[in-house]
């Protein structure tokens, strides 16, 4: 994708969206922005939870306003239904399709979320993700600094809380700095300082980073993108670099110069640099995590299951039950650590898993695009899936459906600016 000169494209863009629709935007992202927060998380350790209810008040105002907007001018909103189905559909089977022993749990906020998010139109999509993506960059810039102040001893983090719900593994620590959190634990053999920006994983935070860039078009002109990748590059998450990588392959398919340009890089990579890095070190663990291990047949990076789970995962498959799941919350009260789609399909089985996740694929079909941009952005969410299937939440999908609207205005921009004369 050409990049535009950035000031002129957007003040283009934000002088023809009316006062509503950057309003509705931005509320959406508020939402956004107070779920995407470790503090908000029920296991979280880094807030009380009677503190917690003080911080989701921006939530509430944001909701109580898009409520408004729609009873006061309900022709300005429409209700895009094939993203309702899809989320309807999701909202359904975490309250009906529960595991023997279960109660049913009729989850009626979460279907007025759904509900006011496709009441939305994409112009106000797209207000969100660009807000969204600001959240992102502040992150960014303050976990760039936590992160470089703490390996180079420069100041020390405000204080140290535990790990939440053990999932780092044992005596895995949280080092909080102003606006930023570090994980700090074992990972490899080694000990590891991976950057969470406000986030519960530096995983999560990785994942987001990604997909908010391949929706961005990639354009390193903006500082704010430099930023967000940096700060990808210290969460060193997998799925950060898996969906970079997968970008960069897929633009270099449709030109034989990037063809060339990432295959020197690839090669110059891995013969040159690598055999430089020593094993033990936190650059030296990444590396490893995309080698092939041959008696896991698997890549060394696919840790999202653990041990405990797979006796679970071969257990349904022997019983033939991994068609229509075992139902939700099956794995409640189990320590098992998995966070692959696999534990969707043990509760909700192929079929089910199949339904919720292909009515969001044809959802993103009614704003579908000729140019790349759009299928790398589609393609990375959904191979993002793997190995974080809750997708359903404001965050992703505003970097999804806020993205696709994004890449259009982008694309259209520069259409119209190559009709130009010259």
């Amino acid at each position: 994708m050409k990049i535009l000169d950035e000031s002129a494209f957007w003040g283009n863009v934000a002088s023809g969206y009316s006062r509503r629709e950057k309003l509705c935007g931005i509320a959406l992202a508020v939402i956004a922005i107070v779920f995407s927060l470790a503090i908000m998380h029920g296991d979280s350790t880094l807030l009380d939870p009677g503190k917690r209810r003080l911080v989701a008040i921006p939530n509430y105002i944001a909701i109580l306003f898009l409520f408004w907007e729609l009873l006061t001018s309900s022709k300005d909103f429409r209700l895009y239904i094939p993203l309702f189905v899809a989320w309807v559909f999701q909202w359904s089977l975490d309250c009906f399709h529960v595991a023997s022993g279960v109660e049913l749990s009729f989850q009626f906020s979460a279907l007025i979320l759904a509900f006011l998010f496709c009441m939305m139109k994409s112009r106000v999509w797209f207000i969100g993700f660009r807000v969204y993506r600001l959240f992102l960059v502040f992150c960014s810039f303050f976990g760039i600094i936590a992160f470089l102040g703490f390996i180079s001893g420069t100041f020390s983090p405000l204080q140290t809380v535990d790990y939440y719900n053990k999932s780092g593994g044992e005596n895995a620590l949280y080092f909080v700095y102003p606006f930023s959190y570090l994980f700090f634990g074992m990972q490899g053999g080694g000990e590891a300082v991976r950057l969470c920006g406000l986030f519960n994983e530096p995983g999560y935070f990785g994942t987001i980073l990604a997909l908010a860039l391949v929706a961005d078009g990639f354009n390193m002109k903006k500082l704010g993108n430099w930023f967000m990748l940096i700060a990808g590059m210290f969460t060193l998450s997998f799925a950060f670099f898996v969906i970079i990588a997968l970008y960069w392959c897929i633009k270099a398919i449709t030109k034989i110069k990037m063809i060339i340009a990432v295959f020197l890089i690839a090669v110059s990579f891995i013969f040159i640099v690598m055999p430089l890095i020593p094993e033990d070190s936190q650059v030296g663990w990444l590396l490893s995590r995309f080698e092939y291990d041959g008696d896991e047949n698997k890549v060394a990076g696919d840790d999202r299951t653990t041990d405990a789970f797979d006796l679970y995962w071969n257990s349904s498959k022997q019983q033939g039950l991994l068609l229509f799941g075992q139902g939700g919350g099956y794995f409640n009260n189990k320590d098992v650590g998995s966070l692959s789609c696999k534990k969707v399909i043990v509760e909700h089985g192929y079929i089910f898993s199949f339904i919720m996740w292909g009515l969001l694929l044809l959802a993103c079909f009614h704003f579908r695009q000729k140019n790349v941009a759009w299928w790398i952005l589609v393609f990375s969410f959904f191979v993002s899936i793997y190995q974080r299937p809750a997708v359903y939440m404001y965050s992703y999908m505003l970097i999804l459906f806020g993205g696709m609207e994004n890449i259009r205005l982008i694309s259209r921009a520069i259409v119209q600016k190559n009709q130009l004369p010259k």
